[in-house]
Formats: structure tokens, sequence, C-alpha cells
């Protein structure tokens, strides 16, 4: 079956929030789903809370010695288990009655579910049964037990609503423990995972994390051979490098595409944004929220997510309990409000919706160059920086880890070196071979160790040192300007120098290496990008440009506030997208191959060799001459 783009909500109940299921009311899911429905929504995200599903009780026994026994210890308040429906997990029935009345509801209006199993950390609340309140909830057996338990009892019960489109071990899991290290997090992920797999091996198992990384614990290889789809939550306050700028800004709103792009290239998985939105109004007032929704859902759409989720469906500034009496950040973060009220942002994403119909799916962005995140490097800030230095330049990049095989290309990327190592030997021997075939390479110093460095660079070091200074220098018809904590000192022996600082010392240069070439920055390119304000006014894109220069391209936009994709479609035909940041025009110059024409557009008019974007947005079809 071909898989729908799923756009929706995160999905709590109007009235009551977090205690959805504690005071559940039928004609309130009703009216709620009913809503979400007529504004263009076919998806909800739900959670079963922990608590509430396996209200578990532990009776403890002691005999004349003071010793305790196990007698019926875990129950659901003082009835053991062994004597109710679901001996083994105590999950509570009435509870089941209450998720198989919600899935029968979102099924009459058109609503796709993702089951989220183990809730039990939500909007920074610990919320799990009684017994388990200060055990390791990943790594104590007996708990992972009544977990798999829980899974297994309510898949059963469930499974046959052929609307329940997916299932995941539960919300942002990997903030059930802190205290676990990568083989343990892994152990509990496959664990949970293969009980889900052998309830109902029909539906895919979605990850359900945020924060996750190319190594380490929880880290995107690893939930990429587990995971069926992996799942960014790019909320900007919460991930760093993403909060610099306001959030309608071009490098702000785009950490969405940024980040699933990351995340589905490392985890060699399909990705969704699955957990989206602004944190309320001290981050951006409601009349604004359509602008910077609009800008993630739809540059997401182009690196090739597949799903946007918004947090959440409704308001909760009604509700007195935890965490809504304390945090302030999780009081208004609906795109309609309580009382069924639409704000700006829930007319939008209808306005979308329709859009998108009208676009189709999109094919996966074609790749321009692979960027090779090496060591135990702050691999996410050193992506972010590639990623949007990729989009100014008109290229789409591409990710793999120095672990990983390493990926066919003819562009290759090894950002801001930093360690004693830059790739290993295997890795390093493979893209020589890459390059003497004919590839290039682009490397950026931040103070580390290049394998061949003056074979590959033709540079000669003659010093290595610790500056911390900005180094300032001419290229194309501009002064860029990188900080940096060290600077080699090179003389060429067969690189020819494209920039020098202050002192006439090489910070860019080129060097031809068997059929390719390799440029050296003598700066760390990407990790500057990420942490400066508004980058994107700059013009640090241009030394990716001229990386890229005489690179082949079907479709040529030259502007920096454009992101655009390339899709290869069926019939040899090739789809451009284009999302435009440009605040003051509308009107592009573009050149195309001699053997393409554009036989549609959408969102735009085309005339002689210009694009007029109507929207922000424009989707052109090309076809053979």
């Amino acid at each position: 079956m071909k898989e729908k783009f799923l756009l929706g909500f995160n999905y709590w109940a109007s009235h009551a929030g977090l205690y959805t299921w504690r005071n559940y009311n039928e004609s309130v899911v009703e009216k709620d789903l009913k809503v979400l429905s007529s504004y263009g929504v076919n998806a909800i995200r739900i959670f079963p809370l922990w608590p509430d599903f396996q209200p578990l009780t532990e009776i403890r026994f002691c005999n004349a010695r003071a010793a305790e026994v196990s007698a019926f210890k875990m129950r659901t308040g003082d009835k053991p288990l062994v004597y109710q429906k679901f001996p083994d997990s105590g999950l509570d029935e009435k509870q089941v009655e209450n998720m198989k009345h919600l899935l029968t509801v979102a099924k009459e209006n058109g609503l796709q579910v993702i089951v989220s199993f183990i809730t039990g950390w939500m909007s920074g609340r610990k919320l799990v049964p009684d017994p388990f309140i200060n055990r390791d909830l990943i790594k104590d057996p007996e708990v992972v037990l009544y977990q798999c338990a829980f899974i297994r009892d309510l898949i059963a019960e469930i499974k046959d609503f052929d609307n329940v489109v997916a299932y995941e071990p539960g919300n942002e899991t990997n903030c059930l423990s802190y205290g676990v290290n990568e083989y343990e997090a892994e152990l509990w992920l496959r664990t949970i995972t293969n009980t889900i797999r052998l309830a109902d091996s029909t539906r895919p198992v979605y990850a359900g994390l945020h924060g996750t990384k190319a190594k380490g614990v929880w880290g995107l290889p690893s939930l990429g051979k587990i995971f069926d789809m992996v799942t960014p939550h790019p909320y900007p306050a919460f991930t760093e490098y993403c909060d610099n700028e306001k959030i309608t800004s071009m490098r702000a709103s785009m950490h969405a595409a940024a980040e699933n792009s990351y995340y589905s290239s490392i985890a060699l998985k399909p990705s969704m944004v699955q957990e989206i939105g602004v944190l309320g109004g001290n981050y951006l007032c409601d009349e604004k929220v359509p602008e910077y929704l609009e800008t993630a859902l739809i540059t997401s759409y182009m690196t090739g997510t597949k799903g946007f989720l918004w947090w959440c469906a409704f308001d909760q500034d009604h509700l007195d309990f935890a965490p809504y009496d304390f945090q302030g950040v999780e009081i208004n973060l609906g795109l309609c409000r309580a009382d069924y009220t639409p704000k700006q942002g829930l007319l939008k994403m209808r306005e979308l919706q329709k859009a998108l119909e009208k676009i189709g799916e999109l094919t996966e962005p074609q790749k321009d160059a692979v960027c090779i995140l090496s060591g135990v490097n702050e691999h996410w800030g050193i992506a972010y920086g590639a990623f949007m230095l990729g989009v100014q330049s008109g290229k789409y990049i591409d990710f793999c880890h120095e672990e990983q095989p390493l990926k066919d290309a003819d562009y290759y990327i090894l950002p801001c070196v930093s360690e004693t190592r830059a790739l290993p030997k295997c890795q390093a021997e493979l893209l020589d071979e890459k390059i003497r075939n004919g590839a290039k390479l682009l490397i950026t110093y931040n103070g580390g160790v290049v394998r061949d460095f003056e074979k590959w660079t033709g540079l000669r070091v003659c010093g290595n040192e610790g500056v911390k200074n900005t180094v300032e220098f001419d290229f194309g018809d501009g002064v860029l300007t990188i900080d940096r904590a060290r600077k080699l000192l090179v003389e060429s022996t067969t690189a020819q120098i494209l920039a020098k600082d202050q002192e006439g010392n090489a910070v860019i240069s080129t060097n031809s290496y068997g059929k390719g070439t390799v440029t050296f920055v003598n700066a760390p390119l990407e990790t500057f990008y990420s942490k400066s304000y508004y980058p994107e006014k700059t013009d640090l894109y241009k030394i990716y440009e001229a990386f890229f220069g005489g690179k082949k391209e079907v479709f040529t936009i030259r502007d920096k506030f454009i992101f655009k994709t390339v899709h290869k479609l069926d019939d040899e035909k090739i789809g451009v997208m284009l999302y435009n940041f440009n605040q003051d025009d509308r009107e592009f110059d573009f050149s195309l191959d001699d053997k393409y024409r554009i036989e549609e557009s959408l969102y735009a008019e085309i005339f002689e060799k210009k694009v007029l974007f109507k929207e922000k947005y424009c989707y052109l079809i090309l076809g053979n001459k």
C-alpha cells in the first residue's frame, strides 16, 4: 500500500491534556477529531499514558521475621493480576475501550493514527506506574518485562483497526533514563521493537525519539538498523545553533528541513518531522505562526519528510495541573484553542494541505555532495552549517559518518577537522581512489590532522598555531571573515592559492590530484556558520559556490535566498521545487539545460528566462525537448 503523507497533530483531548484518558469524554473526542479533520488534517499521534493504561500497584508482605516475601505482589489496586483479563500486563480494560473508541472516531474522520506506547515522559513530567517511579525504566529487567507485556496486550486489542498506520516504543523514550550507555539503549530499543513486531508484523515501527546524534547513545546509525522511520522533533529553542535569530528567518526556519535531511542521511532510513511548534507567544505571536509553519512544512517536504505533525492540536492554558500549572511554555502550543476557535496557523495548514496535494508526491531530492562527519566532533553543528551553505550555493548536501560505508559521489566535504585523525585509513583510501578518478574534495580545518595532507592539498605545513582570532580575506568580489582557534602555516608545493589572510598565509587553496581536485580552507567554515548571527546574510556560501563551480545542473537559479531541490520523476521528467526567502524580490533569472523544457509550472509564471513566484514556493516539471 502506498504510504500517505501524514499531515496533522500530536493529540491530547481539548478538555484534558495529559489527563485525556483518566478524564476520557467521548463527546469531546468526537468533536475534537471532527474539527481537526475539517481543516485537512489526515493524521494524529496518540499517547496511551503509561500509568493510566498499566495502573500497577505493588503490595509488600513480611513474615514474622520481618523478611519480605512475594505473594501476588504486583496488582492493580488490591486485585491480583492473575484474576484479571490481562494477567501479564495489568492493562486497564476501561482504557482499552477508550482507545478503541478514539480509533473508531479517528477512522470515521479519515485520520490515520500513530500509537506511541510507553509514554512515561511527556512535556517534562515523569509519568510511570507507581512501583516503577524510582527505578531505571530502561535497565531494570522487571520494568522492561512489564513494558513488553503492556505493548503485547494492547496491540492484540487494536491491531484490527486499519487506520493505525504505525507504532513506536513511546514518546521521546531517550528521556526515560539518562544513565544508560549506547549498548543498554540499543538493547532496550531492540527488546521493545521486537515485542511490537512479534505482536503485529504488518505495520512499520517509528522511532519516536528526538535529540539523537551521529554517534553514541541513541545514535542515528543504531536507530536506522532498528526502525522503519526516524523522527526528528525540531524545536529551535531546544536545539543548539537553531535559536540565534528570530524563528521566521531563513536559517532558523530551515531547522526542520536540515534536521530531517541529517537524520535520514545518517540513519539510512526515511524520516518525518514528527513534532514541531513555536513554543507559544513568547517565541512568536499567533499572527506570525503561519509564516513559520509554511516555511518549515514546505522546505521539509522538499527534503523528503514523510510527515509533518504539529505540537500540538489544542491549547492547554485552561488546565491547572502539572506541567501546565508551572510550565509556561506548555500552555499555548496548539493551532486551535480549547473552545475550537481556529488560529491562523490552522487555516494556513489547510491551505498548504491543498497545495501539497496539487504538487503531489516528491521523490527523494538529488544529492550534490556527501559531507563526511568524522570522529567525535559536534556533528549536528557542522552538519547544519554544511546543509545551509549548500542551500545558499544552490546545492543539496548528503551526509555520512566515518564509520559508515563511503557513499558514492562526485563531490565530498570533510568539514571542520579537529582531531588527530580526520578519517580512518579504510575511509581515506576509498576517498583517495575517488579523487584520483575525478571526484572533488573540500577540506575545512579546525586544528586536526588529515592523513596524506600534503599529497592531497599540495601544501607543505611550516607551522601549526593556536590563534583564536578572526581571519579576514578577500574572496571573489568581497571580503569574508571567519573565527578560528588554530591555523596552519603553509607553503604551496603544487597548490593554487585562492585567498590569503592579513599575514599572507593561505586561507583557501585548490590542488589537482589525479583527475580530481582538493580544495582546502584554513578555517572551520561550517562551525562558524552555525555559531554566527544571521549567517545567511553573509557571503560565506561563496566558498561552497566556488568549490561546486563547473558542476553541471539541469536547472540553475542564482540567489543565496532560494532553496532548490531536484527530483527525478517517471518518464524521464524532472521536478524542480523552489522556496524563496528573498524579502524584496519575486522575479529571478534562471538557466535550463538545453535538453529540457518547462512543461508545467505550479505557483509561478515563466516567461523568457525568468520565474515569477506567485507564492513563496513553486514547482516546475521539466521534460525532454
